[in-house]
């Protein structure tokens, strides 16, 4: 089923997302009510591809899903299977109580290169722009705008109506994202959460915008949940985590052994790998025990391999652990990471359990099997921590390329180059990761890779005698954000000043308290909407 795709029109071609700007090439399918406007039950339902169609809502009361695919099942031959959402754009509005874009509980679906957006509510956990509970997979999501206020990617949650779960999930290229215009209005809690999910993995996908207002603290939440006292068998295993960006976030991975919500068992979550994972500038928090790196709580979750991954923490933990002394937690493995310990302690544990800092809380909350070395833990006391760690004093200690302006390279002349376990440099591949992540914002293979141009710049040389005040200006050619300062060679993230005219392709800034016979440099760097910044100087010079 498409729209004007196979005519040769149709603006976008497989490989590419769309965005709401294809609307006009697309064909309709809309819901009035609660209910969706699409549903899919049954095996015969099944072996279709929607292509560029819009799937909306057209009122602002309440609407429970969008898209439903058999969530209402209970037995395998009422699973509906081979379903493809290909270069589709499904959204709520920007005041609506829409809680859900795809209830995903088929068999061998996907969604892919498509723009999920606008699903918040006053409902659960405040929406959701894809959720899965009933189906076995397998699924691929990959190359999507994925944008909601509550849980952008949820498996689990809901008991499952009969034995399967979902399994053999692709997660891959996408941009989770959070509307900071939703703070306040809506619920919010992480980017991706799964409570009952096998064989996952998570890949070169950007997670923008986790405001300190969230329910939940950390980016990607992993546990086995029995929801509704009914699913015993509620396990999260197998689970890889690898080549993602993060932006603007409290914390970044809270791995639960597992929770009986309302009764019954549950299977500890198992076998997770977190590698070559970044978080860009400082994990966000509001001294209310915010800003943990990493936590791995509760009950036995066991073997979790935690490497190469690097962020910074203000206020509180690199890692945390903790809530119950026994059972332990079982194959820790902590290596090769980059962090620091904010204002408290580099590993610590949670404010209800006891065990100490440092090697005692791993003493005390993981059993003898625990692995944590070759990280460097900037600003934590060596005297506490393991040995074979790195604990320099502070972040210039470690000697980055450019810390300040987010790239996280280790110098050639720092201390640590080839210091990991494997002889590579300690924390995140930043070059894999920006490979990994090329197009991941924008959706379009090839597209901002490059910083701005800037161009057109003015004034220059001699003003007119008795001038106190005068406009620099540039064009870029791409819409970006300009900043400038006096201060040559200063990495964009560290230049304080904003131009007052930006976030288009002309750019302008007042700049007052000029005098005759002096000098003026002003240095100019900006940033795209993909965050690929000038690392060189646009300079304008007049006097």
């Amino acid at each position: 089923m498409s729209s004007t795709v196979f005519d040769g029109t149709f603006p976008k071609a497989p490989g590419e997302r769309v965005s709401p700007a294809d609307a006009g090439s697309m064909a309709k399918i809309a819901t009035s009510n609660s209910q969706a406007a699409m549903t899919a039950f049954g095996d015969t339902a099944g072996y279709y591809r929607f292509v560029g169609i819009e799937f909306k809502i057209t009122h602002l009361g309440t609407n429970y899903q969008i898209i439903d695919w058999s969530q209402e099942a209970r037995a395998l031959d009422e699973i509906s299977t081979h379903l493809i959402l290909d270069r589709t754009y499904i959204h709520g509005s920007p005041t609506g109580n829409h809680n859900q874009g795809v209830a995903l509980n088929s068999a061998h679906s996907a969604i892919i290169d498509s723009y999920l957006y606008d699903f918040h509510a006053n409902l659960g956990d405040g929406g959701y722009a894809i959720r899965g509970w009933n189906g076995p997979g397998p699924y691929k999501i990959e190359n999507n705008m994925l944008a909601a206020s509550g849980i952008n990617v949820m498996w689990g949650g809901v008991d499952p109506r009969f034995s399967h779960r979902p399994a053999d999930i692709t997660v891959k290229r996408n941009y989770f994202f959070k509307n900071p215009a939703w703070d306040g209005v809506w619920p919010h809690k992480n980017h991706f959460e799964s409570k009952d999910a096998r064989r996952i993995l998570i890949e070169g996908n950007v997670f923008e915008n986790l405001p300190t207002s969230s329910a939940q603290f950390w980016s990607v939440v992993l546990k086995s949940a029995n929801q509704n006292g009914g699913n015993n068998v509620a396990e999260t295993r197998d689970v890889t985590v690898r080549l993602n960006s993060f932006r603007n976030v409290i914390g970044f991975l809270d791995i639960i052994g597992g929770q009986a919500l309302s009764g019954g068992t549950f299977v500890d979550a198992n076998h997770i790998e977190v590698v070559n994972n970044v978080v860009l500038g400082d994990l966000l928090s509001d001294n209310s025990g915010n800003g943990i790196m990493y936590r791995v709580v509760t009950n036995a979750p066991h073997d979790i391999h935690i490497a190469h991954n690097t962020g910074f923490n203000t206020l509180s933990p690199m890692l945390q652990l903790g809530f119950t002394n026994s059972p332990h937690i079982k194959n820790l493995v902590f290596i090769d990471n980059i962090g620091q310990k904010g204002a408290t302690y580099g590993i610590t544990i949670h404010s209800s359990s006891g065990g100490g800092v440092g090697t005692a809380a791993l003493n005390a909350h993981a059993d003898a099997s625990w692995t944590v070395t070759n990280n460097i833990m900037i600003g934590t006391s060596s005297s506490n921590h393991p040995a074979g760690n790195f604990y320099p004093s502070n972040i210039a200690a470690v000697g980055f390329v450019d810390q300040p302006g987010e790239n996280y390279r280790l110098a050639v002349g720092s201390p640590y180059k080839g210091l990991a376990t494997d002889g590579t440099d300690p924390g995140a591949d930043i070059d894999a990761i920006e490979a990994a992540t090329a197009f991941a914002i924008s959706g379009i293979p090839g597209e901002d890779k490059t910083p701005p141009v800037r161009s057109s710049g003015s004034p220059s040389g001699n003003l007119l005698a008795g001038t106190t005040q005068t406009t620099i200006s540039l064009t870029t050619n791409e819409a970006a954000t300009c900043k400038y300062g006096t201060t040559a060679n200063t990495a964009y993230g560290s230049i304080a000043n904003t131009f007052s005219t930006t976030g288009g392709t002309s750019h302008s800034q007042l700049i007052t308290g000029l005098s005759d016979g002096n000098n003026y440099n002003y240095y100019v760097r900006c940033q795209d909407s993909s965050h690929k910044d000038n690392t060189n100087d646009y300079v304008k010079r007049f006097g």
